[in-house]
């Protein structure tokens, strides 16, 4: 089974799995509803990279859950809740990469590979860093120095020639808040 990725605040894996296991058909609608809002990024992130696919991501979403939900029936003994969400990752790349399969037979191992090496925190990492690369230069800087460098308020400010390191600080929250825009 796939590594386990984590679920948003306040998804229960546990929960969903005692959700499905009731065989109330409004239980089940819960389950699915849970997976969906708890897991919906990660399923979405491998397809997010191929543009061509943009209309079809909501019946990959369901898809997933629904490939997900027919496995489960067959081996709901055998599964743990606490890999559920490296589970549907694992889903959705094979499913992404039947796509690509069936729209070119000839695709190389070398663009399959990088499918099922691919992982949510590269999108996410990618999209913080795409937003980085948008904020002024000495936004980029003061985070620079403070994230990677490790360094005080006091010191950055002196590298910058600033005089008063409140403003460092003032400033560097303001470019965070900037990058979350």
């Amino acid at each position: 089974m796939a590594n386990s990725t984590s679920p948003k605040k306040g998804c229960d894996p546990f929960r969903i799995v005692s959700l499905l296991k009731s065989g109330v058909s409004q239980e089940y609608e819960k389950g699915f509803s849970l997976i969906y809002d708890c897991f919906r990024n990660d399923i979405l992130a491998p397809i997010r990279r191929y543009p061509k696919f943009r209309r079809e991501r909501e019946d990959h979403l369901q898809e997933v859950i629904l490939r997900f939900f027919v496995w489960w029936l067959r081996n709901a003994a055998r599964f743990e809740p606490e890999k559920m969400g490296g589970f549907l990752v694992q889903i959705s790349k094979n499913r992404l990469a039947n796509l690509l399969r069936k729209e070119n037979p000839e695709i190389s191992m070398e663009k399959m590979d990088e499918i099922y090496e691919y992982t949510a925190d590269d999108d996410r990492r990618a999209g913080v860093l795409d937003r980085l690369r948008k904020l002024p230069e000495d936004c980029r800087k003061i985070i620079a120095f403070r994230l990677e460098d490790g360094k005080t308020w006091l010191e950055i400010a002196e590298l910058l020639g600033i005089i008063d390191p409140e403003k460092v600080r003032s400033r560097y929250y303001h470019c965070i808040n900037m990058m979350r825009k």
